[in-house]
């Protein structure tokens, strides 16, 4: 009787291992892909969903600083000459490949909203 069991257990331990192991290299895996890959803290489609619904063609420089305040996004400064104004969001992911999203604001000569375009660029961890 004392053999059956140790046999059992000669089996029984194996698969645990193997279970045990199995569970460990999935959790490598995901965790591997998540530091190339990343995760995405702040979308640029949402941004832009965002100045679509908040600002309008009759908004003026003002509207979008406070829009920009009101969005946690980092003033980078306007150039008069071109009528542009910039924004930045540090940090828009998690992972070796850091994003960063550069949002700009383009105004007619009488100061109104004209478009905006949002790009997003991305820097490695060890750059």
């Amino acid at each position: 009787m004392v053999e059956v069991t140790n046999s059992n257990n000669a089996v029984t331990r194996p698969r645990k291992r193997i279970w045990l192991r199995i569970g460990v290299a999935i959790f490598v895996f995901i965790f591997l892909v998540v530091l190339i890959h990343g995760i995405r803290l702040v979308s640029p489609k949402s941004i832009v969903g965002e100045i679509d619904k908040n600002l309008g063609p009759d908004s003026d420089i003002t509207s979008v600083l406070h829009f920009m305040d009101t969005h946690h996004i980092l003033y980078v400064g306007c150039v008069t000459a071109l009528h542009t104004c910039y924004g930045k969001i540090y940090n828009s992911s998690i992972g070796l490949m850091k994003s960063h999203i550069l949002i700009e604001f383009t105004f007619n000569e009488d100061g109104k909203l004209v478009s905006h375009n949002v790009h997003e660029g991305f820097v490695f961890a060890w750059e």
